[in-house]
């Protein structure tokens, strides 16, 4: 009966490991989206004309990839919230074969739900970054 109640948990604690480390990630990347909008907040002031346009037109799309990325970490939390009610789930559903295995089901899926909403964010805000670079690069070239 332990052999079964770790293999059942197993599954469980591999998902929020792995979960943990998008999450890490994610966390990096809106650490240099703040810092990024605050450095070209402080150039807005400085500057003026066609440039002026550009900055303004930086910080909405770095405006948008924070909002983006906040709603990919919170699917995240939401997923490991889920995938440790899951572990509880499969604990008790080893004492009791009650509704903990419906319930366990549906913890499953709004896990992988959250990890592919989290992952969808992702590449939104990558398709973002590439579009704020884009403009800076224009700016530079022209």
């Amino acid at each position: 009966m332990l052999t079964q109640i770790l293999a059942n948990t197993i599954s469980p604690i591999v998902l929020i490991s792995g979960v943990g480390i998008l999450l890490m990630v994610i966390s990096n990347r809106i650490t240099h989206v703040i810092d990024r909008t605050r450095q070209l907040a402080l150039y807005l002031d400085k500057e003026e004309g066609t440039k002026l346009s550009t900055l303004q037109g930086e910080i909405k799309i770095m405006m948008q990839r924070a909002h983006i990325l906040r709603i990919s970490i919170i699917s995240l939390c939401m997923s490991i919230l889920s995938s440790s009610l899951l572990l509880i789930c499969v604990l008790l559903e080893a004492f009791d074969d009650g509704v903990y295995h419906y319930a366990g089901s549906f913890l499953l899926i709004v896990s992988v739900v959250g990890i592919a909403i989290a992952t969808a964010a992702l590449l939104i805000d990558v398709v973002n970054s590439l579009r704020a670079l884009k403009m800076d690069i224009e700016e530079r070239v022209l």
